[in-house]
C-alpha cells in the first residue's frame, strides 16, 4: 500500500512538472509577439516623444487600451454611417418613385429589397399624403428644430398605428409640409377596401386629441403593381389639394370628392367683373355679388390653385376700375391695398378663408375710397363756397345761414367743410374779401367812407366800424366831433403795422376824414395784404 502512494506521488509530481514546463513554452511563445508589439509601441513612443519634447513615456499597456477603444469606436462609427448612408439612399429610391423620376419592375423591386432586408411583398398599394393644416402659421410659431421634432412624431405615430393593424408603411416626406406614405396591403386589407381611410381617419383623430395643429389627408386609389405609383401619388396629391373647398383637418378620398360639382373658375369670370362694377359705384349690392360667387364655389371642385387664379382676376379687374377713378383712390390702391389682395391669394387655404380675407380687405378699401370721395367732394363745396363769397362780398345779406341755405346744408356742416378744406373760418374769409376790397377803394379812391362800406356789403358806418374791431389790430380812430358837409381826406398819414384777419398785415392811416353825418366818427383804417 505504501508503494503504490510513493507511485501515484511520483507521477503526480510528474504530472505537475510537466504542466509547468508546457506553461512556461507557451507563456513564452504567445509573449514573443506582446514583447514585440510593445518594443514597437515604446519605439514609437520615444521618438514621438522626443519631437515632441515630451520625457515621461506613457504605459505600453494604458496605450494598448486606448487603441482599442478607439478601434471599436471607429467600428461603431462605421456602422452608423454604413446605416445612414443606406437610409439615404432608400429616401432617394422612394423619392424618385414617387416623383416618378425612377420606374422600377416588380423583380427590381424585390432584389432592392431584399439587399437592404426590407418587406417587398404586398397584394395592392396604396398611398396616403398627409399635409399640416396652416403651415405658415406652424413654421411661424415653432423653431427648426421642433419643427423636425412634430415631423418625427408624426411619421412615427402614423407607423405605429399602421403596425398595429398588420400594414407595413415606408414615407417620404415630399414637401416641407407634406409626407407621403406607401402602404403594403395583404389580401385580408386589400378586400376590405376602407383600410386607408380608417386608418388615415384614426390618424386625424390623434392628431386632433395630442397636437397643437391640425392635419389634413388625401387617399389614392389601391393599385396592384409598384411601377403605377407615381401616378397614384398624383392622385392622392389631387384629392389632398380640394380640402380648398372641403376645409383643414379633413380626409379625402375619391368617394368624398364625388360630393362636389366638377371644378373650374371660368365660369365665374363674368359674376366677378359685375361685382367689380357695383364695387367702383359704392354700391352695397357688392357685397351681396361676392357672397353669390363663393358659395357656388363652395359647390365645386377647387384646389389652392383655382383660388389663386380667381384672386388674380380680381386684382385684374379691380386694377382696371381704379385706372379710372381720381388719383387719390389710385395711390390708396397701388399703396395699402394691392399687396394685400396679393397675400390673400399667397396665404388662403380654403374657400371660406379666402372669402373672409378678400371681404375684409376689400369693405376697407371701400371706407377708404368713400372718405377720399367725400374729402374731394369737401374741396370741391368749399372751393364753391369761396368763389360765392368773392363774387358776391357786396352783399349785405351775406351770411352763413344764407351760404347753407344755397347749397342745401347746415350751417355746422358749411362751417366745418369750409375750415377743414381752407383752413380759415367762413367769417374770417368774409372779413378778408371785404376788407381787401375796403382798402383798394380806401388807397385809389376819395370816395367817402359810407360809399365804401356800401360797396364792401355794410350799409351802415357803425356796421363797417364794428366789423373793423372784429381785428385786434385794427384801431379805428374816433377824433370825436362832426365838421358839417364832407371836405375830403386830409393830413399826414402816421402808420402803425400790427397783425390782422388771416395773415393780412394791417396798418392803420391816421388821417382827418369828414364825414356829413350828424355825428360819427372819423376812420382811417388800411388793410395791406402781407
Amino acid at each position: 500500500m505504501s508503494l503504490l502512494s510513493d507511485i501515484w506521488a511520483a507521477v503526480i509530481f510528474v504530472i505537475i512538472l510537466a504542466t509547468v514546463a508546457w506553461f512556461t513554452l507557451i507563456t513564452h511563445i504567445h509573449y514573443k509577439p506582446i514583447q514585440m508589439m510593445a518594443d514597437k509601441i515604446k519605439n514609437y513612443t520615444a521618438r514621438k516623444s522626443g519631437e515632441l519634447g515630451i520625457k515621461s513615456l506613457p504605459n505600453e499597456l494604458a496605450f494598448i487600451d486606448t487603441a482599442i477603444d478607439q478601434l471599436l469606436q471607429s467600428s461603431m462609427d462605421y456602422e452608423n454611417l454604413h446605416k445612414q448612408d443606406r437610409l439615404l439612399r432608400q429616401r432617394t429610391l422612394f423619392m424618385e418613385l414617387l416623383s416618378g423620376l425612377r420606374v422600377m419592375t416588380q423583380e427590381e423591386w424585390k432584389k432592392q429589397m431584399e439587399a437592404w432586408e426590407l418587406p417587398y411583398r404586398y397584394e395592392r398599394l396604396g398611398i396616403v399624403m398627409i399635409e399640416i393644416d396652416e403651415y405658415g402659421a406652424f413654421a411661424a410659431q415653432y423653431k427648426p428644430g421642433d419643427q423636425y421634432l412634430l415631423k418625427f412624431l408624426i411619421e412615427t405615430a402614423y407607423g405605429e398605428m399602421a403596425q398595429k393593424r398588420g400594414v407595413h408603411v415606408w414615407h417620404s416626406w415630399t414637401e416641407p409640409h407634406r409626407l407621403s406614405i406607401v402602404h403594403h396591403l395583404g389580401e385580408e386589407e386589400a378586400s376590405s377596401g376602407d383600410t386607408l381611410p380608417r386608418l388615415a381617419e384614426e390618424f386625424r383623430a390623434w392628431i386632433n386629441d395630442n397636437l397643437d395643429i391640425t392635419v389634413s389627408a388625401g387617399i389614392s386609389e389601391e393599385f396592384r403593381s409598384i411601377e403605377a405609383i407615381a401616378s397614384f401619388h398624383r392622385q392622392a396629391a389631387k384629392h389632398l389639394s380640394y380640402k380648398a373647398v372641403f376645409g383643414v383637418n379633413v380626409v379625402i378620398d375619391s368617394q368624398i370628392a364625388e360630393t362636389k360639382l366638377p371644378g373650374g373658375t371660368y365660369r365665374y369670370f363674368e359674376p366677378l367683373t359685375e361685382m367689380i362694377r357695383f364695387y367702383k359705384l359704392n354700391n352695397g349690392q357688392w357685397q351681396d355679388k361676392l357672397r353669390d360667387i363663393f358659395g357656388e364655389l363652395k359647390r365645386v371642385l377647387l384646389t389652392r390653385n383655382d383660388l389663386a387664379r380667381l384672386t388674380n382676376d380680381l386684382i385684374r379687374e379691380l386694377e382696371t376700375a381704379m385706372r379710372t377713378l381720381p388719383a387719390g383712390i389710385q395711390r390708396l390702391w397701388t399703396a395699402e391695398y394691392r399687396h394685400q389682395f396679393e397675400q390673400a391669394a399667397r396665404h388662403a387655404e380654403t374657400v371660406e378663408e379666402l372669402q373672409d380675407r378678400l371681404h375684409a380687405v376689400m369693405n376697407k378699401l371701400a371706407r377708404d375710397m368713400e372718405r377720399e370721395r367725400i374729402n374731394r367732394d369737401s374741396h370741391a363745396v368749399a372751393d364753391r363756397i369761396k368763389a360765392y363769397i368773392d363774387l358776391h362780398y357786396a352783399d349785405p345779406d351775406l351770411s352763413l345761414i344764407q351760404v347753407s341755405d344755397r347749397y342745401k346744408l347746415s350751417p355746422r356742416v358749411v362751417s366745418h367743410l369750409f375750415k377743414e378744406a381752407t383752413g380759415e373760418k367762413f367769417m374770417d374769409y368774409v372779413l378778408k374779401v371785404r376788407f381787401g376790397h375796403a382798402r383798394r377803394l380806401l388807397l385809389e379812391t376819395d370816395e367817402p367812407i359810407q360809399s365804401i362800406a356800401e360797396q364792401v356789403g355794410y350799409l351802415h358806418v357803425i356796421s363797417f366800424h364794428r366789423a373793423f374791431k372784429k381785428c385786434s389790430a385794427f384801431r379805428p380812430e374816433n377824433t370825436g366831433t362832426c365838421t358839417g358837409p364832407e371836405k375830403g381826406r386830409k393830413g399826414k398819414p402816421n402808420f402803425h403795422a400790427g397783425t390782422g384777419i388771416s395773415g393780412l398785415a394791417v396798418v392803420s392811416v391816421k388821417s382827418v376824414i369828414s364825414v356829413n353825418r350828424p355825428c360819427g366818427a372819423e376812420f382811417s383804417c388800411v388793410l395791406i395784404p402781407g
